[in-house]
């Protein structure tokens, strides 16, 4: 049941990863499964910052800006923003968030109903992106149309 082909409300289908407890809720197909379906329960710390946003609506950006401010440089090292997704995580292996060191800048795309519980006990900081939705619906359009894992084929795509 977890990676389903989900119809867009023309017909088309991509393939998502559906949430088992929350059905209402969708994530890459390639995200860790694991993660998406126990976001709550991850462990933050207090010094942690989270970037929260809607795909495609300027999250690596704020990201870039918010690695500069945290580093106190005007220049940051070149690193792959996805090893600090938290949905891309892999609490087994050498990707996992816990050894990431202090101050964390942690990305992900899940709503507030499921963010990390200590997000509220511990007082982590949450940075929320929004973006006229406009904007985000063209992005997210181009976006799934070009990555072939979501398996998304409009034929109406130039």
């Amino acid at each position: 049941m977890p990676v389903q082909k989900v119809k867009d409300f023309l017909g088309y289908s991509m393939s998502l990863y559906v949430h088992e407890k929350k059905p209402q809720y969708f994530g890459m197909s390639m995200f860790n499964h694991d993660i998406l379906e126990n976001m709550p329960d991850v462990s933050l710390r207090e010094d942690d910052v989270i970037l929260c946003s809607y795909p495609k609506s300027g999250c690596h950006w704020v990201f870039e800006i918010c690695r500069l401010l945290i580093s106190g440089r005007t220049t940051a090292d070149k690193v792959d923003k996805e090893q600090f997704m938290m949905e891309v995580s892999n609490r087994f292996g050498n990707d996992d968030i816990s050894d990431l060191p202090s101050p964390r800048l942690l990305n992900n795309h899940e709503f507030f109903e499921n963010q990390p519980k200590d997000i509220l006990k511990k007082g982590v900081k949450v940075i929320h992106v929004y973006r006229n939705p406009k904007d985000v619906a063209v992005s997210f359009f181009y976006h799934h149309n070009r990555i072939p894992p979501y398996e998304y084929k409009n034929p109406d795509f130039c």
